[in-house]
């Protein structure tokens, strides 16, 4: 008996101590650092909320890239309020260039606004943006294919709560009035309503010395 065991001590050993197949774990798929990213469509539905909080605004920046016969232009003007002040103070930045690869010309000039002034244009094109759509009457749309613009009027009120964001915005404008619209809301006001804000908006561009400064940066 004794015999017998230490004969098969050894493979019981041996048996014991043997350790496992080691697996390799299965390869993981190769991250690609170029590979495009999803984009994910915005969901477009009515406006959700009133916007009654427009008069406290803290900050406002208009921007306009337009390109045309007449050149390539970028306006940008950036302004800004302490929540207790009667004023907004900014700069505005106008850039020209003859064609894409001319030599950029640039002005810049600071403005102050009232804080009335802005409330007001800001709830006028609020207003006629949401106006209900009407039946169609007789109007006129004038469409100038050698002039187009993507013009965004972003807004912001810095609230004890969450920050309330709104933007105005028209995309590839080629026709007057200009179709704005604001974003994330699904609205189709009457062309009465849409002249309305056009006219606001355009105000408000010449309240930034656009035109003339334009003119001015054509002229060498």
């Amino acid at each position: 008996m004794t015999e017998r065991w230490l004969a098969i001590a050894p493979a019981v050993f041996a048996f014991a101590c043997a350790k496992p197949p080691v697996t390799a774990p299965a390869a993981s798929p190769v991250a690609i650092s170029n590979a495009p990213t999803p984009v994910v469509a915005p969901v477009v539905s009515s406006c959700p909320d009133s916007l009654g909080w427009l008069g406290r605004t803290v900050q406002l920046r208009y921007t306009e890239i337009a390109h045309g016969h007449f050149g390539y232009s970028e306006l940008h003007a950036d302004f800004h309020r302490r929540s207790d002040a009667d004023t907004f103070t900014g700069v505005v930045t106008m850039t020209y260039r003859e064609r894409p690869d001319s030599v950029p010309r640039a002005m810049t000039h600071a403005l102050t606004l009232a804080h009335s002034e802005v409330t007001q244009l800001l709830t006028t094109m609020r207003d006629g943006i949401r106006t209900p759509p009407a039946p169609r009457g007789n109007g006129v749309i004038m469409v100038d294919s050698s002039r187009s613009a993507v013009i965004s009027l972003d807004v912001l009120a810095a609230d004890r709560g969450p920050d309330l964001h709104v933007q105005f915005f028209v995309d590839a404008g080629q026709s007057e009035p200009h179709r704005w619209a604001i974003r994330g809301c699904e609205t189709d006001p009457p062309l009465a309503a849409q002249r309305a804000v056009h006219d606001a908006a355009a105000a408000f561009a010449s309240r930034l010395d656009r035109d003339a400064t334009i003119q001015r940066l054509m002229t060498p």
